[in-house]
């Protein structure tokens, strides 16, 4: 609750926030902190003990709760950025991915997939994200399980306790839930399986077929911290899976997929070539100048819709 109470607060004050899981190791804090520019830490009883102290830190559970703040909420602005990602480093420096508030509203309003609505309940386990504005802004509810201090040999009471309606997770921890399965969830509240982060096998499927009820489906979303979810698989009791991956599927609303050449120029066909993502609504770097300009490029037809290229390989099934 903390959490989304803060998110909250730096939009309706027009700033931007940055997200940091309070375990993360001081130094690194202190690396994001010192890239962001931040002014300010805002926290709770269980996360300022962990905090780093390179920044004055403000109490969230702290503040008086019998008036209300005096700075008037700001004005929407498509170009201020509502908050920045910092990726884990595995592929080299950790580097701020600053989604704009444009990004935030057509991913939430415009592109709402998944159908999201007043009698759903999202459970999310780790970092809410795109899931908080999601349940905020379409009426649903958001309800979270740390997995760190809860573990996961309950999930499934928890899923039916909550009666949950879309859960969301990465494939590791989908495995782990099936792991200590001895037969069929009742779950008659649950409608989508939502699987993200990783790649997504046959097995999980056939677990998931196996596991869970006849009236839920399961999704299979592909993108990147730098341009969200740009792919989906929907896959129901008829979706004929043929090889041992499940494939990515196809773009989402606002999102057009491009395979690229080593030159960078659109290829067709059966090739292999690197994935690419055109859109209007693309995050973008901070304060990285170069990257920008290599990981970018702009609107062939000197429009508005950005290209961004992955890295990753794929092919057109």
């Amino acid at each position: 609750l903390s959490m989304a109470i803060g998110s909250i607060a730096c939009l309706k004050a027009g700033r931007t926030y940055v997200p940091i899981e309070p375990t993360t190791p001081i130094s690194r804090q202190n690396q994001i902190l010192r890239d962001a520019g931040a002014e300010l830490l805002v926290a709770d009883h269980r996360s300022s003990s962990l905090a780093t102290r390179a920044v004055p830190i403000l109490r969230i559970d702290q503040l008086p709760t019998d008036r209300r703040a005096a700075i008037p909420e700001q004005r929407y602005s498509e170009d201020r950025d509502a908050f920045i990602l910092y990726t884990s480093g595995s592929t080299g420096t950790p580097k701020g991915v600053a989604y704009n508030e444009s990004f935030v509203t057509a991913r939430v309003l415009r592109e709402n997939r998944l159908g999201v609505g007043p009698s759903d309940r999202i459970g999310v386990l780790s970092g809410a994200g795109m899931n908080l504005f999601r349940a905020l802004w379409r009426g649903a509810s958001i309800i979270s399980r740390n997995l760190r201090i809860d573990g996961i040999q309950r999930l499934a009471d928890w899923l039916e306790a909550e009666r949950i309606t879309i859960y969301h997770s990465v494939p590791t921890i989908f495995r782990a839930l099936v792991a200590t399965l001895s037969g069929p969830l009742a779950l008659p509240d649950l409608r989508i399986v939502n699987l993200t982060g990783e790649t997504v096998l046959r097995q999980d499927v056939e677990s998931f077929r196996h596991y869970f009820p006849k009236n839920c489906v399961l999704v299979n979303g592909f993108g990147t911290t730098e341009a969200g979810t740009f792919c989906q698989l929907i896959i129901d009791s008829k979706t004929q899976i043929a090889g041992r991956i499940v494939p990515v599927g196809y773009p989402v609303e606002g999102a057009e997929i491009r395979l690229l050449d080593d030159e960078g120029r659109s290829i067709e066909g059966p090739a292999i070539g690197e994935i690419a993502v055109q859109s209007a609504h693309l995050a973008h770097y901070w304060h990285q100048p170069g990257l920008e300009r290599e990981r970018f490029l702009p609107d062939p037809g000197g429009g508005l819709k950005r290209i961004y290229r992955t890295g990753d390989f794929g092919r057109f099934l």
